[in-house]
This record gives C-alpha cells, sequence and structure tokens, in this order.
C-alpha cells in the first residue's frame, strides 16, 4: 500500500493561463512530496489564443481552441475549484470568494490574462470587436459570420498579433467566396515594431499580397458607429473594425516573505512566470557566484605572487 505524504504546503494557482498549464503539467510529471495543487478558476475551459487565429480562418473548432483544465487537474491530483475570486488576502494568506469560504494557501501564482484598454480610444467600447477576452470575442465572431460576411473591415492595431489575424479573417471571407475591403490601421510607421526589421518587411508583404491596405502611422482618435476618426480630422468608414491592441495587465506579486501584494502595471500579449524561469534564474546566479568565486581565486593569487616578489626583491 503507497503511503500518502502529509500535506506541508499549499500551491494555489490562481487563473488558467498559459504559464499556469505548464507550470502544472511540470509538477504532474515531477510531482514535489508534500505540496498539495489547487487550480482556481472562473472558467473551466480556457482558450489557447495561440490557437485563436487558425480558428478564425476555420481550420479548428472551438474544442481545438480549449484547454480542459478539470482533465488537467485529474492529471495532475489538483484540486479545482470553479468560482470567481473576488479579492486576496495577502496578510492572511487567503483568497475570498463571494460564494464560498475563503481558501488558504501558502504560495499563489496568478496568470488572469488581462483585458483590452477600450478607454484608450474614445467609442471603442460601443462600436469594435475586441480580441480579448477571447470568449466573447469567440461569441461576437460567430454571430458576426451567422448575419452574414461584411464588406468593409478595419483592423486595428499593427503587433504581430493584429497582423496574423487580419491574414486569418481575410483567408476565412475568401474561402466563403467574399472579397473583403480590408484595411491594418497601426499607430507605429512601420509593422511589429518590436521586432526585426526582416520580419516587419516580410509581414508588410505578405499583408499586401493578401490584398490588405495598409495605414501606418495612424493613430485612431475615436471610433463612432461604421466610422474611424484619427487626430489630422480624417475618418474612414466600416462595416465592422476588430481591436487587436496589446492589453494592459494588472500583475500582482505576492511576496511570501512579508506576505504584501506589489501590483505593477506592466503592458504585453501574455505576462507570466513559470518554474522553467525560476530554474533559468537559480543558473544565472549559479553562474555569477561561479564568476565572482574564480576573480576572488584570481586576486587572492596576484596578492601571494606579489608579496613573493616583495620578499625576494628586499631580502634576496
Amino acid at each position: 500500500m503507497k503511503r500518502e505524504s502529509p500535506i506541508l504546503a499549499d500551491l494555489v494557482f490562481l487563473g488558467g493561463g498559459h504559464a499556469q498549464i505548464a507550470a502544472i503539467k511540470s509538477f504532474a510529471m515531477n510531482p514535489v512530496p508534500g505540496l498539495r495543487l489547487t487550480i482556481v478558476t472562473a472558467n473551466i475551459r480556457t482558450p489557447y489564443s495561440g490557437m485563436l487565429p487558425a480558428y478564425i480562418e476555420g481550420v479548428w473548432d472551438d474544442d481545438d481552441l480549449h484547454i480542459d483544465l478539470a482533465h488537467l487537474a485529474q492529471f495532475s491530483g489538483a484540486r479545482l475549484i470553479v468560482a470567481a475570486c473576488t479579492g486576496i488576502d495577502a496578510d492572511g494568506q487567503k483568497l475570498l470568494f463571494d460564494d464560498r469560504p475563503p481558501l488558504h494557501f501558502d504560495i499563489l501564482s496568478i496568470n488572469i490574462g488581462g483585458q483590452p484598454d477600450l478607454g484608450a480610444i474614445k467609442g471603442a467600447a460601443d462600436h469594435v470587436i475586441p480580441v480579448k477576452p477571447i470568449a466573447e470575442f469567440q461569441q461576437a465572431f460567430d454571430d458576426l459570420l451567422a448575419a452574414g460576411l461584411p464588406k468593409k473591415l478595419a483592423v486595428i492595431g499593427g503587433g504581430a498579433a493584429g497582423c496574423e489575424l487580419a491574414l486569418a479573417l481575410n483567408k476565412r471571407w475568401r474561402d466563403h467566396g467574399a472579397s473583403p475591403e480590408m484595411t491594418l490601421y497601426s499607430r507605429s510607421t512601420r509593422l511589429m515594431p518590436q521586432m526585426a526589421r526582416r520580419a516587419s518587411h516580410l509581414m508588410f508583404g505578405a499583408l499586401l499580397d493578401a490584398g490588405i491596405k495598409l495605414q501606418l502611422g495612424r493613430a485612431v482618435d475615436k471610433i463612432d458607429a461604421g466610422m474611424i476618426r484619427f487626430g489630422d480630422k480624417t475618418s474612414e468608414a466600416f462595416d465592422v473594425c476588430f481591436l487587436f491592441f496589446d492589453v494592459l495587465v494588472l500583475f500582482v506579486v505576492v511576496d511570501i516573505c512579508s506576505w504584501r501584494c506589489k501590483s505593477v502595471f506592466i503592458v504585453s500579449f501574455a505576462l507570466c512566470v513559470s518554474c522553467r524561469l525560476v530554474e533559468f534564474a537559480c543558473i544565472c546566479l549559479l553562474c555569477v557566484c561561479l564568476v565572482v568565486f574564480i576573480s576572488c581565486i584570481f586576486v587572492c593569487s596576484l596578492s601571494v605572487l606579489y608579496f613573493f616578489c616583495f620578499v625576494c626583491y628586499h631580502y634576496y
């Protein structure tokens, strides 16, 4: 009979983001005796954003796009709590809920994704389809397909996600026998400004080959019903507008030494901390320590050599 280890600590994963899934899988394959895992999520199925372009294109369906957290919890031996967390009591080491008792944690990992900053553009909240949250985007996109394919499409966002999804939209429309009039707008003067210039050049060519018009260096100032307005007082019409902004993520780190919450705003498409990153940091720290140790030996050797030379010079 296998003897179970006593529970020594509770590791709670809040949210079902990509980093959480990788970490939980790692713990499942290399369990830590005495460490109990708990997954807290508002949705038992979590979408994988990397597969969203293929979903839009029609290559994959809804089941392909989502990861079943219940199956993952069973595989890892973790507890699964399907409930919306409404607060964190860092001093008391508890997660708070409206409809269930607080949940204790010793270590808390947070990866809840982010929401688009629709307030950055006037009227965006009422007149665009944002890519995040993905579940709401799916519903709006499916309703759009059911109602008939609109002719004039606008895509706001010239990052990697906006470019890739613009190509996917164009492919989906053409596979259905439609020829969309699509324009991609970006406030940057080049596509994917955070990436290498060659990548930007290749994407520029791919979008033009697909018949997608590009409006670079044009910041959208306001969006009305069927109309995009720019800071130079010009405007362009659209039938449907997709917003592929990077999201503003509120990343909360719980310091397990002092149990105080620190909030840091970071603009990122996906923000995560995984066990592998911790391992990499430890390796880097060991390398630094090794370099310091070797440096100390070198300095000591030079000091001994200098002392030896000094003695030889003065006494011999």
